[in-house]
């Protein structure tokens, strides 16, 4: 038994050793570059999937296929075929609503669905 506790004590004194220098050369100083996130976020075609309790599963992956054909962004496609305003997609993809529980924009917005298409309904969409 006190080979295996002086192993253990050992490999902890390695471990706090590493996280120290780790923290140290590696972490200490770095900073964001907010405007590369911000256009990473904005070019990603996950975007689509806070909008489909709005849109219903099969618009959202249709904007996010045409976004991604074209070489655009899912907020340039959305506000192009007049399904929200910018003024909407801003508070909608917002970060802080995209990383908080539940449904983006708690359906305070309502989306002018194209000719066809229907709003979605059960357990997500509709908020029913």
């Amino acid at each position: 038994m006190p080979v295996i506790a002086h192993t253990a004590l050992e490999s902890l004194t390695i471990l706090t050793n590493m996280s120290r220098a780790f923290a140290e050369f590696c972490v200490v100083g770095i900073e964001a570059n907010r405007e590369h996130a911000r256009e990473l976020m904005e070019r990603s075609s996950a975007l689509s999937t806070p909008l489909a309790p709005y849109l219903g599963y099969a618009l959202a992956a249709d904007i996010s296929k045409q976004a991604v054909r074209e070489g655009r962004t899912i907020r340039e496609i959305v506000i192009e075929r007049g399904i929200f305003t910018a003024e909407d997609l801003d508070q909608l993809l917002a970060p802080h609503e995209l990383t908080e529980p539940g449904v983006a924009g708690d359906f305070r917005f309502t989306p002018k669905l194209p000719e066809g298409y229907k709003p979605p309904t059960g357990p997500v969409g509709a908020g029913g």
